[in-house]
C-alpha cells in the first residue's frame, strides 16, 4: 500500500458524512453508527503496534458490521517514532480496521482551518490543547485535541473509544504471568451500555498494573507487606512475600513498586472506577465540556458528566494495564498528582454535597467552594501522613516472626528513601494554595461555554471542507 503522508493542504476525508468503503468486520447488524477509536501515543511505537493489532483481531472477534476507525493522535518527539507510527497504517488497513495518524501537520492544518472562527475561539483551543510532539508529556491537553478530533468527524450515532497505547484488549503474559482478556465482549458491552445522544460513558477495571498515582502504589504496596506480616509467624510464605515487597519498595524512588492486580483481584474503590485509559462515550459528552489540565483529569470529567450515579457504566469484563516499568520517580511528579488529586477530591465533594434535581456539571458551579479544596488537600495530608508511619506498623506487626530483627533492618532499609520522599512532598502540599486552586478551577468552569461554542464551529467549518473537496487530496 501506498504510504500518503498529511501535507497542510490536505484534511483526510474521514468526517461524520463520509460514505466508506472501510472494512466491514464480521457479519452482525450494526448496533450503531462508525466506531470511532483515539490512541493518544508518544515515543513508544512498539507498544502502540501490540495495542492496535490486539484492537483489530478483538473487533473481528466481536463481529460487528459497520466501519470501524482508529485514529493516533501523534505526539512522537522524534521522526523516526512518527515514521513508525505511520507504517502501522498498511499491516492495520489488510485486517479491516482503518487507521488515520494525526500528526503535528495535521493539527496545523486544522489550527489553519479553524483561523476563522475569531481570535477568542482560538485561543481557547490554543490553551485547552497541546501543539503534538511538543514540551513535556501532557495527556490533559492531547486527550483534549482528540475530543475535538471526535467530535468533529463523529455523526450523533457514532460510539467514540479513548484508548491508552498500553492498554490490551487481547490475552499476553504480563510480569510473567499469563492474564486472559476477553476483548471481544468487553467491545460489545461498551457499545451496548452507551446510549447514543445521552450524557455517558462506559470504562472497565483493568488487570496488570493498577491504574493510579504514585501516591497509590506506595500506599497499596505497603498495605501488602503489612497484611502479610499480619499471619501466622510460624509460615515462611508470608515472610518471603514480605520480604520480596521490601526489595520493591527498596527500590523507589529510582523504580516505583507498583501495585498488580490479576484473576480474582479486588476493584478499586479509588475514583469513578473507571478511567479515559479505556473510555467509551459519545460526541454529545465531548461536547459538555473538556478536560481541565491537570492530573486525574479523566476523572474530574467524569465526575461532572451527566447527572451524579447515572452517568457512568463499567463492564463486567476487564482489560490489562500492561504499562511497562516506570523508572526515576522525580519529585516534580509527585507534586503534579498532588495537585491533581487535591482538584478531583473537591469536585467530588462539591457534587456529592448539592442537592438533586440537576447534572452534576451545574451542581459543581452552584456549590463548589475554596473550602472544598481546603478539605481535600487536608485528607491528602492525611493519607501522607499515614505512609510515613509505615515503618512503625511494620515494625509493631514483625513482633513475634522468627525472624523480627531481619526484618525490622530489611523494613528500615527499604523505607528510609521513600519517608524522605514523602517528607519533602508534603512541606510542597500543605504549602499549596487552596483559594488558588479554587480561582483557577472556576476559570476552567467559566470556559465550558466558550468550549462548546468552539466544537459548534469546528465542526461546522471541517465538515464544510470535507464535503467541498469531498475524497480528493488537494
Amino acid at each position: 500500500m501506498e504510504q500518503k503522508f498529511t501535507t497542510k493542504d490536505t484534511l483526510p476525508n474521514i468526517g461524520p458524512h463520509r460514505d466508506s468503503d472501510a472494512g466491514l468486520i464480521g457479519c452482525a447488524p450494526a448496533p450503531r453508527g462508525v466506531l470511532r477509536f483515539f490512541i493518544c501515543s508518544r515515543d513508544r511505537p512498539a507498544i502502540l503496534r501490540r495495542c492496535i493489532e490486539g484492537l483489530g483481531q478483538v473487533l473481528r472477534e466481536a463481529s460487528l458490521d459497520g466501519q470501524a476507525i482508529c485514529y493516533i493522535v501523534d505526539d512522537s518527539t522524534r521522526p523516526e517514532f512518527s515514521a513508525y507510527e505511520h507504517s502501522i497504517v498498511g499491516s492495520a488497513d489488510s485486517n479491516g480496521l482503518q487507521i488515520e495518524v494525526v500528526d503535528r501537520t495535521w493539527q496545523d492544518a486544522i489550527y489553519e482551518r479553524l483561523a476563522g472562527l475569531g481570535s477568542g475561539p482560538l485561543t481557547l483551543l490554543k490553551s485547552a490543547t497541546r501543539k503534538l510532539g511538543h514540551g513535556a508529556w501532557d495527556l490533559a491537553g492531547v486527550r483534549n485535541f482528540a475530543f475535538l478530533l471526535a467530535y468533529c468527524y463523529s455523526n450523533e450515532d457514532d460510539l467514540v473509544v479513548f484508548l491508552d497505547d498500553d492498554i490490551l484488549l487481547t490475552s499476553a503474559v504480563y510480569r510473567g504471568r499469563f492474564v486472559e482478556v476477553d476483548g471481544a465482549p468487553l467491545i460489545r458491552e461498551l457499545m451496548s451500555s452507551t446510549s447514543r445522544g445521552d450524557l455517558v460513558a462506559s470504562g472497565a477495571a483493568y488487570f496488570g498494573q493498577v491504574d493510579g498515582s504514585v501516591m497509590d502504589h506506595l500506599r497499596l504496596v505497603s498495605e501488602d507487606t503489612l497484611r502479610l506480616l499480619l499471619r501466622d509467624p510460624h509460615g515462611c510464605d508470608a515472610s518471603e512475600e514480605a520480604a520480596l515487597l521490601l526489595d520493591q519498595l527498596r527500590l523507589f524512588p529510582s523504580t516505583l513498586p507498583v501495585q498488580l492486580a490479576f484473576a480474582g483481584a479486588r476493584d478499586s474503590i479509588e475514583g469513578p472506577g473507571v478511567s479515559g485509559a479505556l473510555l467509551a462515550t459519545t460526541p454529545a459528552s465531548l461536547h459538555s465540556h473538556f478536560l481541565p489540565l491537570c492530573y486525574n483529569e479523566d476523572w474530574i470529567w467524569l465526575a461532572l458528566l451527566g447527572r451524579p450515579g447515572a452517568a457512568i457504566n463499567k463492564a463486567s469484563h476487564r482489560a490489562l494495564h500492561a504499562s511497562p516499568p516506570q523508572q526515576e520517580i522525580v519529585s516534580g511528579v509527585l507534586d503534579y498528582q498532588n495537585i491533581g488529586e487535591i482538584v478531583y477530591r473537591a469536585v467530588r465533594t462539591a457534587v456529592d454535597d448539592a442537592p438533586p434535581g440537576c447534572t452534576a456539571l451545574e451542581q459543581c458551579e452552584e456549590t463548589i467552594l475554596a473550602d472544598h479544596f481546603l478539605s481535600a488537600k487536608e485528607s491528602l495530608m492525611r493519607e501522607m501522613r499515614s505512609l510515613l508511619d509505615v515503618r512503625a506498623r511494620i515494625e509493631r506487626s514483625s513482633s513475634g516472626w522468627p525472624n523480627e530483627g531481619d526484618l525490622r533492618l530489611s523494613a528500615r532499609s527499604a523505607l528510609v528513601g521513600i519517608e524522605r520522599f514523602i517528607e519533602d512532598a508534603l512541606v510542597r502540599t500543605e504549602a499549596a494554595d487552596h483559594a488558588a486552586l479554587h480561582l483557577w478551577f472556576r476559570h476552567y468552569l467559566a470556559d465550558i461555554p466558550a468550549w462548546r461554542n468552539l466544537l459548534d464551529g469546528a465542526r461546522t467549518r471541517l465538515c464544510e471542507d470535507i464535503e467541498t473537496h469531498g475524497s480528493t487530496r488537494r
